[in-house]
């Protein structure tokens, strides 16, 4: 090559702005001078994922595109990529898988996992048919391992061989990290112990970056590459750095629910990576392969392909991510305004409740008040009438000259001086009577005769005096009995005072 053709390579200035920008970023990856990554991104029509797979991979079984001078940016969709290390003899363009193929969901059925048992009745029926076919097997075990060809005639009494425990998605993954950390120095490898499909739930959830790592123990490459490339301290360091938003599953082939995923991504060379991550541009509820690396590598070229892969979808990623916050932000803003709504509309229902309680409070307040009105005053009717009738029904004064008499003089607390005579053998509540009805007989005495009819006892009515008669010295009260004589309290004569029982004197009602 002239150093006129050399120096036209590394001269920059004739580069537009996207080349420029395709060009750092292969050097970053690839640390190759300016005179080696111009040609080799000409080669690859600036696409810097195929620059980047070829200088790893090498270029023999890829067929080199016509370079132009006007770049022309393929279409994000079409793009192809090269998976590091894989075998050149199987890589063709007839082959190529597109770097965004969707890695499906795979949950382990555990019904396929547990045994048929028959019934209690079934097995105690056959129980002796059993026990004499073990003692056979048994008998006849050192046969079959002389004449191994037995076991293919009669294979229910041949050498049975140990059945391996079938583990659950989670149980396995810890099972896959007890081992590894028993037989390799791990230096921290941040394992997620979890199921594959919890770990694609756990990357779409988080929006990060899901790296499935499948090895066969069985297989030649796999303890140099747990050994040298995975568990080295440039690839630890790498998966442990939480800026790069990757998580980390390991899954062992001879496990069912690893198989499944080595069946569904296609993996037929071990070891075998790939990395799955959200694609914006085609959905955002699925991962996809964006990248695959199979067989042996060194550490440095592990990191370095991985850096190319996460770098061309970190930005995409981190729009999914902020979108998901500000979604997040925007639906905890709408909780709380429907938390404070809901606190309002308590505070105002609770107000409601109150003054609804207060109402009927104040109403019932309000009934009870005329309900006692209503009473008071119909018991006043019923006093006056029961008055009116008792004044009526006084048994009559006796006449002057009568000896059998007893002399009782009354003194009221409105002052007045009540002064009756009654029959020895009259009761303590015909005075008790006298006193009460007093003001009634008064007033029918001003009335007309026949102007009124003669009262009725009213129904229902018991009446009960306000008031107790009382002697001044010593003071003894005398209650209003029937079966007790006025002579056998009081004597020939008597002077009582009137004592009310209440502040309103409601025996003094007319």
């Amino acid at each position: 090559m002239s150093d006129s053709d050399s120096d036209s390579q590394t001269d920059i200035t004739h580069l537009t702005e996207p080349q420029q920008e395709s060009l750092q970023q292969f050097i970053a990856v690839t640390g190759q001078e300016l005179d080696e990554a111009i040609p080799l991104l000409r080669r690859s029509e600036w696409n810097v994922q195929i620059a980047i797979s070829k200088f790893f991979d090498g270029e023999a079984a890829i067929p080199e595109p016509v370079a132009s001078d006007a770049y022309i940016p393929p279409p994000q969709q079409a793009r192809r990529q090269e998976n590091l290390m894989r075998n050149l003899s199987t890589s063709s363009a007839s082959s190529r898988r597109s770097s965004v193929d969707v890695a499906p969901r795979i949950v382990p059925q555990s019904n396929s996992q547990r045994s048929f048992r028959p019934p209690l009745l079934f097995r105690i029926v056959f129980a002796p048919v059993r026990l004499v076919f073990s003692f056979g097997a048994f008998l006849f075990r050192p046969v079959f391992y002389l004449f191994p060809f037995l076991s293919w005639v009669l294979p229910g009494l041949g050498p049975t061989r140990p059945v391996r425990r079938l583990l659950g998605p989670q149980e396995a993954a810890v099972n896959v990290k007890r081992q590894l950390k028993a037989d390799y120095d791990t230096r921290g490898f941040p394992f997620l112990e979890e199921g594959y499909a919890q770990a694609q739930d756990r990357a779409k959830k988080d929006v990060k970056f899901l790296l499935v790592i499948l090895y066969s123990p069985e297989h030649d490459h796999t303890d140099a590459f747990l050994r040298e490339t995975l568990f080295s301290d440039e690839v630890v360091s790498y998966l442990k750095d939480k800026t790069n938003n990757t998580i980390s599953w390991v899954g062992d082939v001879q496990e069912p629910e690893a198989y499944q995923v080595a069946a569904s991504l296609d993996c037929t060379k071990f070891p075998s990576s790939a990395l799955l991550s959200l694609v914006p541009q085609s959905s955002t509820t699925k991962l996809r392969v964006v990248s695959r690396i199979s067989g042996p590598c060194t550490a440095s070229s592990y990191t370095a392909h991985l850096q190319a892969s996460m770098g061309s979808y970190s930005e995409a990623l981190e729009t999914v991510r902020s979108t998901r916050a500000a979604q997040s932000a925007e639906r905890n803003y709408r909780e709380e305004q429907n938390a404070a709504y809901e606190r309002s509309l308590e505070i105002d229902r609770e107000r409601v409740r109150l003054r609804r309680e207060a109402e009927e409070s104040e109403r019932a307040l309000e009934k009870a008040s005329e309900e006692e009105a209503q009473s008071h005053a119909k018991r006043v009717v019923q006093k006056r009438q029961w008055r009116r009738w008792r004044a009526s029904n006084l048994l009559p004064e006796p006449a002057q000259g009568e000896k059998e008499v007893v002399r009782v003089s009354v003194r009221t607390p409105w002052g007045e001086r009540l002064v009756r005579r009654f029959d020895v053998h009259a009761c303590m509540e015909e005075v008790y009577a006298f006193v009460d009805c007093k003001r009634t007989m008064d007033e029918q005495e001003k009335e007309e005769k026949g102007s009124e009819k003669p009262a009725e006892k009213p129904e229902g009515y018991k009446h009960e005096f306000g008031f107790v008669l009382v002697s001044p010295l010593p003071r003894m009260v005398y209650e209003a009995d029937e079966a007790v004589t006025i002579k056998a309290k009081v004597g020939r004569a008597g002077n009582l005072i009137v004592e009310a029982l209440d502040d309103d004197e409601e025996w003094m009602i007319t």
